[in-house]
């Protein structure tokens, strides 16, 4: 904030008359005070015995709200520094570069690297390749001197691999868009720089991290021999064409593959910029504004060949776009010098795609270290398919494939976006506000203990927990190994959720094919399915798969993986066997013949009772696999996240508010003042109470529930006297034929 600024001044004084504050609040477990707003709140980095600077939180003027997120790019470990101070006083630099490693290995795997760490590392590491090439050269010993350039490229790669690393991804996000994307760029010339570090004193070098990998080789000249290579002979001699160069990083998924002009070809370039080359073209040839180091020239070629695996994800321009493949390139000589290529002899890249849908209008770019952009100059797109893009372009950089985000989910911003997480949160409140009450009810009441309840009990059990856990640790990334946990229990529970919504459908298929409800022993298996079988489902995967269990974004899977399959999947497979009980239902309903009802009045009580039972039965979750269809329209997401968030309501009002029995249950207990307890007509038997003479979730209430409004004052009274007669008998023995008679009665 500029004091000096008047419009900033008036803004000031008017926030302080009005006397808004930002609110003292905790972040990622460092607390900020009450500030006033359009002021910052500046608080010391965590851990100061080893760190320095400060931590910068900016408290808006209009609202006195928060502004986005706390500023760590001032936050820097001491030994960073001490780095810095090494390389000025001239250490060794395989020394420096070794301890940088240890330090830098050491913080990224606690997680504690800062933003401020990355910028001076990045800034130091400038400075340390050219230290390393002076000390070089006033070395005398050739052994000596290729050991050198070895451990010290070897261990600057490994460096570098950590700070491109999953783990680093939160101190890369505390950096500005511009900020990360500069300093992206800087770390790769760095690592390319210590590619041509050691060419000069090896001609063949090769090294594979896990995040990166590089290739060097060198093209010395070949003495000419006045008499064979001759004006007249080398006229005279047939013209053998030179065999492409192909580059392909196999170590790596979805490596791309690079075709590049013969090594005398590039040796060639090296010397000079093709003849064919434009005024236009050399003025826009990409290079640094402000060059790190000058490697000296020498009559042999250094070429160097290079693949990053995740530093596309740091050079995003913008939320709507995305890098879809791996970075791959090549230099001469120098990796701060893009050289350009005959036209007639481009380089050809073939990019696998890293995502497969919900992508679209592929772009062939490389990174143009000058505007910090991508840029598509020189380039041209020669086959694309859901797979695969392949490109030609006419000089050697850095290359990838740029695509938009197609219009789906993820490109939610805005309003919509809004919009969607109030949704969200509002309705997960309801429900677990709803869960809990039925929970209890379910619980306290013995009356109630039956098969049908005890599922309805643990349905909502799971679900209260899972909506719990979303709302409460969806966003808990701070410590990855806690925003793990929740990302497995939230799998578990939403599974086992599942699990018992299958068991709902089978307890209702089973009501409508017997008339009495089955034996209760059976009730140990149901318990095996509700939350032995998820277990078992999640146990397979986190530990197979453990790594894609939270992200930097969300304590979930990574929906990027195909871990999400393990939920998905069995998903699939409730939602289908759920569906089939429905179907099941239409057919009995057909089949129930009656005087009083049509066809069209039966099929017309069905889909209002499958429609209230959709949400109990968990379909509407074929909502969120639309939503996951790209070009679909939004409204799919809104009705996912209302018919969702709100499914604790629903079975609320279905299993409570419109439930006879639970009903009763409670206007008894609230005239006796009983919260407990055993009904007078009501006898327990193995933990689940038994109805004397009564069966009641007989096929004909289930039936009763698929009726179409028309006739429900008419068959109102048959029931009721269906209910009494059931009411009357000594034994529950009822044969299913007595039941169907009783409905053509009808």
């Amino acid at each position: 904030m500029t004091f000096g600024d008047p419009t900033t001044t008036d803004t000031l004084e008017l926030s302080k008359e009005a006397g808004l504050f930002c609110p003292e609040i905790t972040a990622n477990g460092i607390k900020f005070p009450k500030t006033a707003a359009c002021q910052d709140a500046v608080v010391n980095c965590p851990n100061s015995e080893e760190t320095v600077g400060f931590i910068r939180f900016s408290c808006g003027c209009e609202h006195g709200t928060w502004m986005g997120s706390a500023d760590y790019s001032n936050c820097s470990h001491k030994w960073v520094n001490e780095v810095s101070n090494r390389i000025s006083n001239g250490d060794n630099s395989v020394n420096i570069v070794q301890s940088l490693f240890i330090h830098l290995q050491t913080t990224v795997a606690e997680q504690k690297l800062f933003g401020g760490d990355i910028t001076g590392i990045i800034d130091a590491s400038q400075l340390l390749v050219p230290l390393a090439h002076s000390q070089l050269n006033s070395m005398s010993d050739v052994l000596g001197k290729v050991t050198f350039a070895q451990n010290f490229t070897n261990l600057l790669g490994n460096s570098g691999d950590r700070l491109l690393s999953d783990s680093a991804t939160k101190a890369w996000e505390q950096l500005k868009s511009g900020e990360r994307m500069k300093r992206a760029s800087n770390l790769m010339t760095v690592l390319e720089q210590s590619m041509v570090l050691i060419s000069e004193n090896k001609e063949e070098f090769s090294q594979t991290f896990s995040n990166w990998a590089s290739r060097t080789e060198t093209k010395v000249p070949q003495p000419v021999n006045d008499v064979m290579f001759s004006p007249i002979s080398r006229m005279m001699a047939p013209a053998v064409p030179e065999p492409p160069k192909v580059v392909e990083f196999s170590g790596f998924k979805d490596a791309p593959i690079m075709e590049l002009p013969g090594l005398d070809s590039l040796s060639s370039f090296s010397m000079a910029s093709s003849p064919s080359m434009s005024a236009a073209a050399a003025a826009d040839q990409p290079r640094s504004k402000n060059r790190m180091f000058n490697f000296p020239t020498t009559d042999s070629t250094k070429i160097g060949y290079f693949v990053y695996n995740s530093v596309g994800n740091l050079l995003v321009p913008n939320s709507t776009t995305l890098i879809n493949s791996r970075v791959m390139g090549a230099f001469i000589n120098d990796p701060e010098q893009s050289r350009e290529l005959d036209p007639n002899q481009p380089v050809n890249f073939t990019f696998p795609h890293i995502r497969k849908s919900g992508v679209e209008n592929p772009r062939c770019v490389y990174w143009n270290q000058t505007d910090l952009q991508w840029s598509q100059r020189g380039c041209v797109l020669i086959e694309t398919t859901a797979e695969f893009t392949k490109c030609s372009c006419t000089h050697l950089t850095s290359f990838a494939i740029l695509m938009d985000i197609n219009a789906n989910l993820d490109r939610l911003v805005g309003g919509n976006a809004i919009a969607l997480d109030l949704i969200t949160i509002f309705g997960c409140a309801l429900s677990i506000v709803c869960l809990t009450i039925a929970f209890l009810i379910f619980t306290l009441f013995r009356s109630l203990y039956t098969v049908r309840h005890a599922i309805h009990r643990n349905l909502c059990l799971c679900l209260l927990v899972a909506n719990l856990l979303f709302v409460i640790g969806i966003d808990r990334t701070g410590n990855s190994s806690a925003c793990r946990g929740i990302a497995i229990a939230l799998h578990y529970f939403f599974l086992a959720s599942f699990c018992w919504m299958l068991l709902e459908g089978y307890q209702l298929y089973m009501m409508l094919i017997q008339v009495f409800e089955p034996n209760r022993n059976r009730f140990y298996l149901y318990y095996l399915i509700g939350y032995a079988l998820p277990a078992v489902i999640v146990a397979i995967s986190a530990g197979i798969t453990w790594k894609n269990y939270g992200t930097f974004s969300y304590c979930w899977i990574n929906v990027r993986t195909s871990t999400l399959w393990a939920f998905i999947i069995p998903i699939i497979v409730i939602i289908v066997a759920n569906i089939i009980v429905l179907l099941i239902a239409l057919r009995v309903v057909l089949s129930v013949k009656s005087r009083d009802r049509s066809t069209s009045q039966r099929v017309l009580g069905w889909l209002k009772g499958s429609g209230t039972l959709l949400c109990l039965l968990g379909i509407t979750w074929l909502f969120g696999f639309i939503c996951a269809i790209p070009g679909t329209h939004i409204v799919f997401a809104y009705i996912f996240a209302i018919l969702n968030t709100l499914q604790g309501v629903f079975i609320f009002i279905l299993h409570v508010v419109f439930n006879d029995k639970v009903r009763a249950v409670l206007v008894r207990a609230m005239r006796q003042k009983m919260c407990c307890g055993v009904d007078a007509q009501t006898s327990s038997v193995g933990g689940y109470s038994t109805r004397t003479g009564q069966t009641f979730f007989s096929k004909q209430k289930i039936l009763h529930f698929f009726k179409s409004p028309d006739s429900h004052g008419s068959e109102s009274r048959s029931s009721r006297n269906s209910e009494s007669t059931e009411g009357k008998q000594n034994t529950p023995k009822i044969s299913k034929n007595g039941i169907r008679n009783r409905w053509k009665k009808k």
